[in-house]
């Protein structure tokens, strides 16, 4: 089954996620730019991002290459804003019309995931959610972390 996992980071935590997986189950990877960035520091952070949540903005991307047809299975990860995906995650489901079977991943530094899964399947009607994985400080906890991304890359294959 070939595998891409979409994602986002800001500070690092859902990249290190997505590549660690990626090197579990052989998948590829394509990570989301906005043409925008946040900093990652300081409270310029939450400000630009908390704001881009409220409004529900759909933040431009730099350009990437992606083509459903390619692969059988999408994951996509992001971070936790304000209880919901990192907003170029919507910008990337907006600009494609996702129809594979999907698996979520959160990475998140103490928010319960259950509203961001839910919401985020909403916006992909066509899709079957395959599972869900929600993180707490990767970067914090790397062991922890990769006995669950081990865990659940069974559920993938």
């Amino acid at each position: 089954m070939k595998t891409l996992i979409v994602y986002y980071s800001l500070e690092g935590n859902t990249k290190f996620t997505t590549l660690e997986l990626a090197n579990i189950i052989g998948a590829d990877t394509l990570e989301l730019i906005p043409e925008k960035p946040i900093k990652a520091k300081g409270f310029s952070k939450f400000f630009w991002g908390g704001k881009q949540v409220v409004t529900n903005e759909l933040p431009k991307l730099k350009p990437y290459t992606f083509k459903q047809e390619d692969y059988d299975q999408l994951i996509i990860a992001s971070p936790i804003w304000a209880s919901r995906f990192a907003p170029v995650i919507s910008t990337f489901i907006n600009d494609n019309k996702i129809t594979k079977s999907v698996a979520l991943i959160a990475t998140n530094e103490g928010s319960n995931c259950t509203k961001p899964f839910q919401i985020i399947s909403d916006k992909l009607p066509n899709c079957k959610i395959t599972g869900t994985l929600p993180l707490m400080t990767p970067l914090k906890n790397p062991e922890e972390t990769m006995e669950k991304l081990k865990e659940f890359s069974k559920k993938l294959i």
